[in-house]
């Protein structure tokens, strides 16, 4: 697919198509690189708002444990840590959120804040004690 082809302007689906490879938005959409291109946009658009904040990027961090288990951003004010999972279901499972984000309970003598889960749910709203579910184009 090239951009200059479409018969419309040339959008965000059409450019990550083009970017990738790939021949249609269903092709980004149901293929592998689905969750990836969702992690980077849902990462950009915090760091970005994170910097208009005047917030340094030094508080920015990704983990992964040793099960397995990962979280796609950690956000770390003074002495609380704030996990982001990016989730590309239309709702969050707040049980599985709350259990990784508990892993980060007590890292560098840190407390554990609020988590984020960001999904593709319609609205916005609390699946959990700690858990606040955003909806990804709200982003």
């Amino acid at each position: 697919m090239s951009p200059g082809n479409c018969q419309q302007p040339v959008g965000t689906q059409q450019l990550a198509c083009h970017l990738a490879s790939l021949n249609s938005p269903d092709d980004l959409r149901f293929g592998q690189l689905y969750r990836p291109m969702l992690r980077s946009f849902v990462a950009s658009e915090v760091m970005k708002a994170w910097l208009a904040a005047r917030r340094g990027l030094d508080g920015f961090s990704y983990l992964f444990d040793g099960e397995g288990r990962e979280l796609d951003l950690v956000l770390r004010e003074g002495n609380v840590l704030h996990p982001i999972k990016v989730d590309a279901g239309r709702a969050a499972r707040a049980d599985e959120a709350q259990r990784e984000f508990a892993s980060l309970q007590g890292v560098d003598g840190c407390e554990l804040g609020w988590g984020e889960v960001v999904c593709l749910a319609r609205d916005a709203g609390v699946a959990g004690r700690g858990v606040v579910v955003t909806p990804a184009w709200q982003v």
